[in-house]
């Protein structure tokens, strides 16, 4: 079936749908296609693509983001290609628009990032599933906002993206709209990814700089030779991927190895990490993905924490129902129990 979809460059994008064969010319575009259940459909990422381990190992890859190779996903016939308008150059891409169907993201902020996740979702089939990231997004988000404030987190900041030469993240980036999100105030006032000297980071008077994972791997070493020139400014090693990486999980729910994990942990709100947590456990412990018809919502509510879960069919029918209610600190087990109830009756 023939299907007309939008991207966010505003064109006009036509597909056979669902789509069977789809490349992903973007690390944080492919771990949402999988976020959000795909795999077999996934037949050719960059060689920056690395999450989920496990899966990607397997797929072609078809160069970086910056040197797509033609010729290989020419001989993979994909009928879907997702790309990005700033990681991935103009000119491939529009030679790609001639032979197949591109869909082109345009993010620089998180209502962007949440739009990318809400279309992408519709293009391959998995809007519940988009729908379901979003929300845990806004969750998590909202949050981290309230707990900024009321710890009255205002510090100022640059992030560096880049050394020879050293370049930051500057104004009208999706970096520079999560520092702010968070009360962390960029003191680059120029905007997209300007060349910085240090001297003149110095005379800014930053509270932070923040070196980055990525594209610049960034570590210890460099915190001394930034720290002789700005002596007095913490300088600390941030994941890169948890401040640009504009797929489900975003910047709100870290990895197991992050290194941010430490640093997010200072602003975990306990009953809504508890609360998101059972929700997670419930698929962790039947194995699937987002992918499934489950709905789950966990609440805290005088101390104690409710969990309501549902398992529908394929034409939306309620299957089971399930709750639990008892201690916030039995959030995991009480994911666990449903969990269990769920693949005892399927």
């Amino acid at each position: 079936m023939r299907r007309t979809f939008w991207d966010q460059l505003q064109r006009e994008v036509m597909i056979e749908y669902p789509a069977k064969r789809i490349i992903s010319l973007v690390p944080s575009q492919t771990e949402l296609l999988f976020d959000l259940g795909l795999n077999q459909e996934i037949v050719g990422v960059t060689k920056f693509c690395i999450h989920p381990v496990a899966q990607v190992n397997g797929k072609t890859t078809i160069g970086g983001t910056k040197n797509i190779n033609l010729d290989t996903i020419r001989s993979l016939k994909p009928d879907l290609i997702i790309g990005n308008k700033e990681e991935n150059q103009k000119h491939q891409i529009e030679e790609l628009m001639q032979e197949f169907p591109v869909w082109m993201s345009d993010v620089n902020d998180l209502d962007s990032a949440k739009q990318a996740i809400e279309q992408i979702g519709e293009l391959v089939d998995r809007a519940p599933e988009a729908a379901y990231l979003n929300h845990l997004i806004n969750a998590g988000f909202n949050d981290l906002q309230t707990l900024a404030l009321r710890h009255q987190i205002k510090r100022s900041a640059v992030y560096l993206i880049w050394r020879g030469p050293y370049m930051a993240a500057g104004k009208g980036t999706f970096i520079d709209h999560l520092m702010a999100l968070n009360g962390i105030h960029n003191v680059v006032d120029t905007p997209r990814y300007p060349e910085v000297e240090l001297a003149d980071l110095a005379a800014l008077r930053p509270d932070l700089i923040l070196l980055s994972s990525e594209p610049y791997p960034f570590g210890q070493k460099h915190i001394q030779e930034i720290q002789e020139v700005l002596p007095y400014t913490e300088v600390r090693l941030v994941d890169g991927e948890m401040f640009s990486w504009y797929q489900g999980a975003l910047a709100v729910i870290t990895r197991k190895d992050s290194k941010e994990k430490e640093t997010l942990q200072k602003l975990n709100h306990y009953f809504s990490f508890q609360e998101v947590l059972s929700e997670k456990i419930i698929l962790e412990e039947i194995g699937v993905g987002c992918q499934w018809p489950i709905g789950a919502i966990a609440r805290v509510k005088d101390n104690q924490l409710e969990l309501n879960s549902v398992l529908l069919s394929k034409d939306g029918e309620i299957l089971l129902q399930s709750k639990e209610k008892g201690s916030i600190r039995d959030a995991e087990a009480m994911g666990r129990r449903i969990g269990k109830e769920i693949i005892n009756y399927i």
